[in-house]
């Protein structure tokens, strides 16, 4: 498997982090695996890590039917860690698709940005699974 993730109840946070190439397949496991979480609830915020992503091997209609089922509700910080080109592209679509383009989904370029916007301080070592 290409992921790693946590949840810091502490944070009130949902952490993952991708690495090599994600799939379909990988993103399903995940939501299957944090829906069956015990310390997982709809109200938290989240962050996905793209920062180790080799290469996307997600459908188009794969991704749409994930932004338009969302497992967080509507009042959730979502937030996209994207250092390169391609996956800043791969989240803006989902946020794009998903209809929250002017909301609290965010598509940030390194580290810094997602924790101005989360108010959380060494982001990066939460995010070492």
């Amino acid at each position: 498997m290409s992921f790693k993730y946590s949840i810091d109840t502490e944070k009130n946070l949902i952490l993952i982090r991708y690495s090599g190439t994600i799939t379909d397949t990988d993103v399903g496991s995940v939501r299957h695996k944090l829906t069956n979480d015990s310390r997982f609830n709809t109200q938290l915020d989240e962050i996905v890590d793209f920062s180790d992503v080799k290469q996307f091997e997600i459908s188009m209609a794969f991704n749409e039917n994930v932004a338009k089922n969302p497992l967080l509700k509507p009042t959730s910080t979502v937030i996209f860690i994207v250092p390169t080109d391609v996956s800043f592209g791969t989240a803006r679509s989902f946020i794009s698709l998903s209809g929250k383009a002017e909301s609290n989904v965010h598509a940030c370029r390194n580290y810094a940005e997602a924790e101005e916007i989360l108010c959380i301080s060494d982001l990066r070592n939460l995010l070492m699974l």
